[in-house]
């Protein structure tokens, strides 16, 4: 705050969603919910096919910035993964094989516990 006092006040007028790019790795997109003291991250690397759920703790080193940190214009794949990154049901495989493999075992409670976190989030 001594060093850029500026902040506080840009930081205080900030709408309720902004979008932001800046230069990184890899191609990919991440979008922030918090609802209540719950925070969501929706994580799409553009190679991927699918999002998946991930944490602040796991995408931080990717997002982290100083204040000399450009922006730059939104990717030209920014809105379509965007959306699919908003779509809760991107999170839950489509089709299941035999229901009694056990990787399905292991999905299908990981399943209900990730649809109760999207639902509470209101997501």
């Amino acid at each position: 705050m001594e060093k850029y006092p500026e902040l506080k006040e840009e930081i205080k007028n900030m709408p309720n969603r902004v979008k932001v790019a800046k230069a990184g790795d890899e191609d990919e997109l991440m979008v922030f919910i918090r609802k209540g003291k719950d925070l969501f991250v929706g994580y799409k690397n553009h190679k991927e096919k699918q999002p998946i759920a991930s944490t602040f703790e796991e995408v931080y080193e990717k997002i982290k910035a100083d204040y000399e940190t450009s922006a730059l214009s939104l990717s030209e794949f920014f809105w379509i993964n965007y959306h699919q990154v908003l779509d809760k049901s991107a999170y839950f495989r489509k089709t299941l094989t035999k229901s009694n493999e056990l990787s399905n075992q292991a999905f299908n409670p990981l399943h209900s516990i990730l649809e109760k976190m999207l639902k509470r989030l209101n997501i």
